[in-house]
């Protein structure tokens, strides 16, 4: 288990062999569970996108805004909530497992 600390949630592409920056060298069988708070200025229609490679979900104010969840390759998803003015919280939640092996015929 282990603590990250950012201004933002935006990992780009990177070789898998990489593993998540700045969490664990692990490439495969970890999760994360990324909370925050953030503020709103404008009320209105705000959206969001989530792209992961394995299991992800994205919670605004409790609400799941996007539901990337499963075993996967990227896929990106889009969602949108209507938000007030003041603090909001989000979590993301997300796993990443090894691909499942793939079929070959015995033909």
């Amino acid at each position: 288990m282990g603590s990250i600390y950012t201004s933002s949630l935006n990992i780009p592409p990177r070789d898998f062999l990489q593993g998540f920056p700045g969490v664990t060298k692990r490439t495969e069988w970890f999760a994360i569970d990324y909370n925050c708070k953030f503020w709103v200025d404008n009320p209105g229609k705000y959206k969001f996108s989530l792209l992961s490679d394995d299991g992800s979900k994205l919670y605004i104010d409790k609400k799941l805004v996007i539901d990337n969840d499963g075993t996967h390759a990227a896929l990106l998803l889009y969602g949108a909530i209507i938000l007030k003015t003041g603090s909001h919280s989000m979590r993301v939640s997300y796993f990443q497992v090894p691909a499942p092996p793939s079929r070959s015929s015995s033909r």
